[in-house]
């Protein structure tokens, strides 16, 4: 998101969200309860404004990048050029996805801890985006007549192969994730962003390919072992990202902001904890 941006105008200014003012999307995880602003029109059809789960359950997961997770929210929050006509046109939608990650591979683990959470932020990062960088490469491969057929087998044999056939020997001076269109992550921790919000900590980072607009993602811990993430991104749908003239450039980083300042997470006393009792009362949602 480097490229320069006009200021607003009447003419050029994008529709603003009240995340103050939306009602409250409240999803019970095993009495930890996380509370989301949820806009009116986000989905077709109606929503119930609760769901509840059992978040030490394994039926309730699924399977992302070798971990169980639950999809727990999707919603768009479509904006608009305002100002240009009587009927405003939607020139973009910003989607946010919620899931809860469950950690199980690690005796001890508590990623309450932020510099434990970090790492396995950081672990995560890189599976997930060495396989987007996977599926770039194989397109660029087939793009080129090379063929992709052994990609899935030997990723690093396919990148040398992209590789050569691009640059050749010559690989000086030359920027191989701007040329290849790779995706640019955090690697270190110090690249991630620490946010106290509602008195939880969240880890922020943005990831994106060059020319074009990132995802922004967070990560909070609710328990030892369950982490929440948070996907933001721009749709297909979206026209003219990089025109002067609608300066999403400033507004989406302010727009997440403020979204995430209204989000929270809130611990029931019948919350499950490591001294859980089975006789204890039924979560409730606070």
């Amino acid at each position: 998101m480097s490229t320069p941006a006009a200021p607003h105008s009447a003419q050029n200014a994008v529709a603003r969200h009240d995340f103050v003012a939306m009602p409250r999307y409240l999803i019970n995880l095993s009495g930890i309860v996380l509370s989301v602003p949820y806009p009116a029109k986000a989905h077709e059809g109606s929503l119930d404004l609760c769901g509840v789960y059992d978040i030490y359950q394994q039926w309730n997961y699924e399977s992302w990048d070798r971990l169980p997770y639950i999809d727990l929210l999707r919603f768009v929050l479509p904006y608009q050029l305002s100002g240009a006509s009587k009927k405003a046109n939607v020139v973009a939608e910003l989607r946010v996805l919620a899931k809860l990650v469950w950690v199980q591979d690690s005796e001890g683990l508590d990623l309450r801890d932020i510099e434990q959470l970090a790492e396995w932020v950081l672990t995560s990062v890189q599976t997930e985006f060495k396989a987007k960088d996977k599926q770039i490469v194989a397109e660029r491969l087939e793009e080129l007549g090379l063929g992709a057929r052994d990609s899935h087998k030997d990723s690093a044999k396919a990148f040398g192969k992209l590789i050569k056939a691009v640059y050749g020997k010559e690989l000086e001076g030359k920027n191989i994730v701007e040329d290849l269109q790779l995706w640019r992550r955090p690697r270190q921790p110090e690249e991630l962003i620490t946010c106290l919000i509602n008195g939880v900590p969240w880890l922020m980072y943005e990831a994106y390919r060059p020319h074009d607009h990132g995802h922004v993602v967070a990560h909070a811990a609710v328990t030892p072992n369950h982490v929440v993430t948070l996907t933001f991104y721009l749709s297909d749908k979206t026209q003219d990202y990089f025109s002067p003239d609608l300066n999403f450039d400033d507004v989406i980083p302010l727009e997440i902001r403020n979204l995430m300042r209204e989000i929270r997470v809130i611990y029931s006393p019948y919350a499950r904890t490591d001294t859980y009792s089975e006789e204890g009362r039924a979560d409730e949602v606070v």
